[in-house]
């Protein structure tokens, strides 16, 4: 019937978890229209990183940690850290100006009364990275590599079965591509597809990966799909690995000092 899901919407809360991981209540449009700005500026600034994911983490609403996922952290962390203090200041500035351009959105309900609005934190906002171990076998990574080489004007089919084999080696279960488009120039868009290996879209255990990305060419935008499937998983899944292990030390030592 063609009706389809996201495999990794289709997995929240199972075996994935959430790219914001916050609660605000009532204000959640500020929030998340904030997060979109940061992630917005952090990929347009830095597209030669290769930056797989970013995830945005708020354990109260004045504190703002923010972990960058990519292959090449070097290009982020810059000579003696200085591109990471640059990324802080601008993310502060972008929170500034968000205060001033939505001004009306965080006062909410206190037009009425004329009250004043509840500004977002501009200052506690902190920037981890963590690197990539495998690009070969992120989706994310990899339908972006794929969208530069088209954007270069090479091959589709080089480019995908490339991509493919290099997974594969990786140590990936499965991988499929799909390239959308006027591919090679010809008048009418169509579609191909090639595959290795085993993809489970059905199975709700299975560590799937996915990702979409957009090749802007002389003849048009070619759209470029990813699926990973990189194992199985079994047990309880933790949906936030990629939380620092001394921001969960802290429970763990109330724990040992109850039970001794």
């Amino acid at each position: 019937m063609g009706q389809k899901t996201h495999p990794i919407g289709f997995r929240l809360g199972i075996t994935k978890g959430w790219y914001s991981n916050w609660y605000a209540g009532r204000k959640l449009a500020p929030y998340l229209i904030l997060d979109q700005l940061f992630r917005e500026h952090i990929e347009r600034e830095y597209p030669k990183a290769h930056i797989s994911r970013i995830y945005i983490n708020r354990t109260s609403l004045r504190v703002t940690n923010i972990v960058i996922h990519a292959a090449r952290p070097g290009i982020l962390i810059g000579k003696d850290g200085s591109n990471i203090k640059k990324l802080q200041q601008e993310l502060q500035r972008i929170a500034r100006r968000f205060n001033k351009d939505y001004r009306n959105l965080l006062l909410g309900r206190r037009a009425e009364t004329g009250g004043q609005p509840e500004f977002v934190a501009t200052e506690n906002i902190e920037v981890n990275l963590r690197e990539v171990a495998q690009p070969e076998a992120d989706a994310v990574i990899v339908a972006k590599t794929i969208a530069e080489q088209l954007q270069a004007r090479m091959s589709h089919r080089r480019v995908m079965k490339s991509a493919i084999a290099q997974a594969m080696r990786a140590g990936v279960q499965g991988i499929k591509i799909r390239c959308t488009g006027r591919l090679g120039g010809s008048d009418m868009s169509r579609s191909e597809e090639y595959k290795d290996g085993h993809i489970a879209l059905q199975t709700l255990r299975s560590d799937l990966d996915y990702a979409t990305a957009t090749a802007h060419t002389i003849y048009g935008a070619i759209g470029v799909k990813v699926w990973i499937l990189k194992g199985t998983l079994y047990g309880k899944v933790d949906l936030f690995p990629w939380m620092s292990e001394t921001a969960k030390q802290p429970r763990s030592g109330r724990k040992d000092r109850k039970k001794s």
